[in-house]
């Protein structure tokens, strides 16, 4: 036989024989278990081959194609081949079902630098997504590519948007961003968020983020994210009517529109001067259920206006005010008007919005000069002529509530009937969710079963049951709550009842009539502090315990009741019978004749931050009315030897007599509700607590 027929033959045989190896079950059963790691090294090998290959497609052709001219730097080029050279190290990104001809020609297409076909902006005219479709099929054309191997190209640039997130690298994606419009790509929702995320990174990718939006509107429903960006971009360009007719366009899909989404559109509107646009849209902002404003969103209105003179008396007035439904165009009146709104919208200013307020009134009124951004606004208690305006820091005082430079005197507003009755019915309900949930953890801690009498009816039986004691009990109503645990406990680790007597005595002392909550457990005369130790009370603690039961004094919370609800409930109470039969006021008037503290009775008497309560409760305003209106702090002095002693004193923390929160307020000599001569006080976050921001407008 001749020499090449030696060889078939030899080859024939030598691939029999190795069919029957590979199939010998041992064989079989090692190459299974093998498999993933031959297929790792497999396309490692494959891969270097394509990334070579493709490098030398890329290095023989110049950046910029003499007939399509790539738009991209040197280094911007650079930062995407080395992020796509990492992508491709990435054991995810190559499947089994890919094959080797697939991946080398996407690649080749991803680190090519010549551009196939022209890329065009994506600015949502009506046809672009049909525009798109038709690149895509161009595209596939041109470069000769499978729509396999346009499926690659495209997971490949998704996978590096999810490197470019996590590497915080916006650069790779200028490239990838045209490698996607000019194949026709239309990748997921999430790729596309990822992209528009990553590019928003930095101001000088802006355009290129806002093209994203664009394209994420065109293929998904339009969200906050994508409209914002999309306002901007035009905002950017002095495109005012294109960012009104996007909001406006997209009035039925309102989900998006929040606070960031009107900003910068009322941020152009202020900086134009164009007031009556301003107001129009500050309105449509008020309409939109999920627009939460701030501070800086009122001081930048308001302050506005201040400094371009709409709220001068001799100002000309706004267009169109009267169809927003304001009662005043121009002058006090109209500031009335956005103060009080304001006043009924957010408690209190932080240190920015409250220069921005203060500079604009300064500056439209000519009266001072203002403060610079990190410059903090001095306490200024001078008093202001009728005629001048009345602008700055004040520190009220806290006897009177008068405030020094206007004469105003500041109100407590308190809980009207209905929103007292509001916090009574939340209370009982959260009495009842709170044992259930006790009584549950018990039962998983220690296996027992609960019983009828461990429902949460229990809970609320109980709370109804002391509301009611507090309404038709005889004798004199209580003026004072003490929270008996939280006097107790403070400062110590264990209970303390001579502090519990320290409060009782001084209170009685001022003339008020103290009823001290205490839970059952600590009126026994062992229990456990904590899960380790226990205490046993002294003959002392348990002769202060005889008293304020035998004088009417105590009332012991129900074992498993959470004691807080009870002094919180407390408040709620009108004492109907107690005050009818002694025709009793529970508002106390400042310059009490007995010397009391002014404000609204029962005080209660506790340092608890109520953290756990506040927000199921009351909604803000309504929590920081009622802890104003009822709140009381104390502190004790320090004991070296005896806690008992006489000269060991308590200090008492009055409850607020003016409200902290936004309010306009008559000045002396004129009626209230007249629009001409209305003090505006203003909390600032972070100044004094009796400090404010005071603005009245001359007469």
């Amino acid at each position: 036989m001749r020499g090449a027929d030696t060889i078939h033959i030899r080859c024939a045989v030598s691939a029999v024989l190795l069919s029957l190896v590979l199939n010998a079950p041992c064989i079989k059963a090692f190459l299974n278990k093998r498999a993933p790691f031959i297929h790792s090294r497999f396309r490692e090998d494959r891969l270097f081959a394509v990334m070579t290959r493709a490098s030398v497609v890329m290095n023989d052709t110049p950046l910029k194609d003499a007939n399509r001219a790539f738009q991209f730097s040197s280094d911007e080029w650079q930062e995407y081949e080395a992020t796509v050279r990492a992508v491709m190290e990435n054991g995810r990104l190559v499947k089994r079902k890919d094959k080797y001809e697939d991946v080398e020609r996407a690649i080749e297409y991803l680190l090519s630098n010549r551009s196939i076909l022209h890329s065009p902006p994506i600015i949502c005219p009506p046809d672009s997504r049909e525009s798109m479709m038709e690149q895509k099929v161009d595209f596939l054309s041109k470069a000769n590519l499978t729509e396999t191997q346009h499926e690659f190209a495209m997971r490949t640039l998704t996978y590096l948007g999810d490197h470019c997130a996590k590497k915080q690298t916006p650069n790779p994606l200028l490239v990838a961003w045209h490698k996607l419009k000019e194949s026709g790509m239309v990748p997921r929702e999430n790729c596309i968020s990822t992209y528009m995320y990553v590019l928003s990174l930095d101001s000088s990718s802006s355009d290129t983020a806002t093209e994203v939006a664009n394209f994420h509107d065109l293929f998904y429903e339009p969200n906050e994210k994508t409209i914002t960006l999309r306002i901007k971009s035009m905002i950017a360009n002095e495109n005012a009517a294109g960012a009104e007719e996007l909001l406006q366009r997209s009035v039925g899909n309102g989900e998006w529109k929040k606070l960031r989404t009107y900003v910068p559109l009322l941020e152009m509107y202020c900086r134009q001067g164009d007031m009556a646009s301003a107001l129009h849209l500050y309105r449509r902002m008020q309409e939109q259920s999920r627009v939460y404003f701030e501070p800086e969103t009122y001081a930048l209105l308001i302050g506005t206006l201040a400094e371009q003179g709409w709220f001068r008396r001799d100002s000309p007035p706004i267009s169109g005010m009267q169809e927003l439904g304001f009662s005043n165009a121009n002058g006090p009146g109209l500031f009335d008007e956005l103060a009080a709104e304001m006043a009924a919208d957010i408690l209190e200013l932080n240190n920015a919005s409250s220069r921005i307020l203060y500079n604009g009134f300064i500056k439209g009124f000519s009266s001072g000069n203002p403060v610079a951004d990190d410059e903090e606004i001095a306490v200024d208690n001078t008093p202001a002529n009728e005629d001048k305006l009345a602008i700055g820091r004040v520190s009220l005082n806290d006897n009177t509530a008068i405030c020094p430079k206007t004469g105003a005197k500041l109100q407590l507003f308190q809980l009207d009937d209905e929103q007292r009755r509001s916090v009574h019915d939340t209370l009982l309900e959260m009495a009842g969710i709170q044992y259930e949930k006790f009584m549950h953890e018990l039962e998983a801690r220690f296996k027992n079963k609960m019983t009828a009498l461990d429902s949460s009816d229990f809970a609320v039986r109980e709370l109804r049951r002391f509301s009611d004691w507090l309404n038709e009990r005889q004798g004199k109503p209580f003026t004072a709550i003490v929270d008996g645990p939280n006097v107790a406990y403070f400062g110590h680790g264990n209970v303390h009842y001579s502090q519990v007597k320290k409060v009782v005595d001084e209170l009685e002392r001022m003339n008020e009539r103290p009823l001290v909550v205490m839970p059952t457990k600590y009126t026994a005369t062992r229990f456990n502090v904590n899960y380790s130790s226990t205490q046993e009370l002294t003959d002392r603690d348990l002769a202060v315990l005889k008293e304020l039961n035998e004088t009417g004094k105590l009332y012991t919370v129900p074992s498993k009741c959470l004691d807080d609800y009870y002094w919180m409930l407390a408040s709620t109470s009108n004492q109907s019978t107690a005050c009818d039969d002694y025709d009793y006021d529970m508002n106390v008037p400042i310059s009490d004749s007995d010397g009391r503290f002014p404000g609204l009775r029962p005080m209660l008497v506790t340092n608890d931050q109520m953290r756990d309560h506040r927000w199921d409760l009351l909604e803000p305003r309504l929590f920081r009315r009622w802890c104003s209106c009822h709140i009381v702090n104390y502190n004790f002095t320090e004991f070296v030897e005896d806690e008992w002693a006489d000269h060991r004193r308590v200090d008492f923390c009055a409850a607020d007599f003016f409200s902290n929160e936004i309010q306009g307020n008559p000045t002396p000599g004129n009626e209230v509700g007249s629009s001409q001569n209305v003090a505006w006080h203003f909390p600032v976050d972070g100044w004094d607590e009796h400090d404010r921001l005071c603005i009245r407008l001359p007469l």
